[in-house]
């Protein structure tokens, strides 16, 4: 009964719309006999360093520890790493010891020597192109030596580690193509289910006929077509969707009137617009979700009433504004839209110009907007040099406060992804569920 009602639990919380600061991250799942077997999705290509999509990346890292594993919270953890630091362009990591491949073999500095020299080509080459010379100082450390220091270097650590048998170091093993079991030589928290199957076809059809036991949903299915889905976690991505602001233009030029363009938007609606109909209501750039985040930088600086009066003072009322968006991006236009009807109600004579990629691409170059719609992927550090290359030396408080001071950008919501399970609830401290992001 106790562990009936501490489901009922987690249930009501997930369904109530519990807040981020809200959610209770130590909260179980529990299930009265922990399941034999369950299933997950593969799009058909789970080896280490090919695997393209979410689902087979989940597998991956079932089977495949590597250096370190980054959190949902975007902070990076030492898996095999021991320990690394970084001196000129040397980079030395001291692995962990007595840690064995899944078929027995001993994992040791040449391990990683062998695993660095397979990424070449694949989606870890940023840290193999960078290393310009490798030597194993003893047999547990490496030190590589960089052309040059990253500034995310220590996140280009997540690359699979692997043998020459293409065997990992992971809570479980293949036990053929479509099996995973867990890996007895393991030398962390034992994977607690018997048998994993991969299955493959029609996810929707798949997790509705219950073949599919956990899902991960990137946006990619809509809640619409999933039956009786019990979202066990909505996790936080860095995907986010942004209004470019043309600061040449009079209209915006100053940031107080842009702070005033910010406070009059309604993000909570505007995030009904994001993949999944739940993007992450952000007021600054920085993704709030990471752990060198502080709120107390951010702050709303106008209320409604008073944004409007300093829109009139910059001459909105009468103004033309030309909203720019990209016409394949549905979801993007939609947002368009209804930030031309909030202008139009202030007065102002909004145009949407929704143009091909390669036509939006070109506007945003030649600076012909006042406003476009904008989506960047942050890299887990939060540079945001890509997006704003004036931004680049910044430390991390320099840099959340003079965002939210300027605010070059206005930021509207960050994507979410979310958990789903089919019924079955799995023990606090099985494996899948810490790379599946519930823990």
């Amino acid at each position: 009964m106790k562990r009936f009602i501490l489901l009922l639990t987690a249930v009501l919380l997930i369904f109530c719309g519990c807040s981020k600061a809200d959610e209770d991250e130590s909260l179980p799942v529990y299930l009265p006999d922990n399941p034999s077997s369950v299933s997950l999705y593969t799009d058909g290509s789970p080896s280490p360093f090919l695997a393209q999509t979410k689902d087979d990346k989940i597998i991956v890292s079932l089977v495949y520890d590597g250096l370190v594993a980054i959190d949902n919270d975007f902070s990076v953890k030492n898996l095999l790493a021991e320990s690394y630091f970084v001196s000129g362009n040397l980079l030395t990591v001291t692995l962990r010891e007595n840690v064995s491949f899944s078929d027995g073999t001993h994992f040791d500095g040449n391990s990683l020597i062998y695993s660095v020299s397979k990424l070449s080509g694949t989606e870890y080459h940023k840290f193999s192109d960078i290393v310009t010379e490798t030597a194993l100082i003893s047999p547990y450390c490496v030190q590589f030596t960089l052309s040059f220091v990253p500034h995310d270097l220590e996140t280009l650590l997540t690359f699979p580690i692997v043998n020459e048998h293409s065997n990992g170091v992971g809570a479980y093993k293949f036990a053929n193509d479509s099996t995973l079991v867990p890996n007895e030589n393991y030398y962390g928290a034992k994977g607690t289910i018997s048998e994993i199957s991969l299955v493959t076809g029609d996810k929707t059809e798949l997790f509705n006929n219950k073949k599919i036991t956990l899902l991960y949903n990137g946006g990619d299915l809509s809640y619409g077509e999933i039956d009786k889905a019990n979202p066990l976690k909505t996790i936080s991505t860095n995907k986010l969707t942004f209004l470019g602001i043309n600061k040449y233009r009079k209209l915006f030029s100053k940031a107080d009137y842009r702070h005033a363009l910010s406070s009059i938007i309604d993000r909570t609606y505007l995030a009904s617009f994001a993949p999944q109909g739940n993007g992450y209501v952000s007021f600054s750039v920085i993704n709030p979700s990471w752990y060198k985040f502080d709120s107390t930088l951010v702050s709303s600086k106008y209320s409604t009433a008073d944004a409007k009066d300093v829109l009139s003072s910059a001459g909105l009322s009468g103004a033309s504004v030309n909203i720019v968006v990209n016409s394949e991006n549905v979801n993007r236009l939609m947002i368009a839209r209804s930030l031309a009807d909030t202008l139009e109600e202030l007065g102002a004579k909004a145009t949407v110009s929704s143009l091909a990629w390669d036509d939006y691409l070109a506007a945003i170059s030649a600076g012909a907007y006042d406003i476009y719609v904008g989506e960047t992927l942050l890299p887990n550090d939060m540079d945001v040099s890509a997006l704003l290359p004036e931004y680049a030396s910044y430390t991390d408080s320099q840099l959340i406060s003079s965002l939210d001071e300027n605010m070059p950008v206005i930021p509207l919501f960050f994507d979410q992804e979310t958990l789903l399970t089919n019924g079955v609830f799995l023990s606090a401290d099985e494996p899948l569920l810490t790379v599946c992001g519930y823990k």
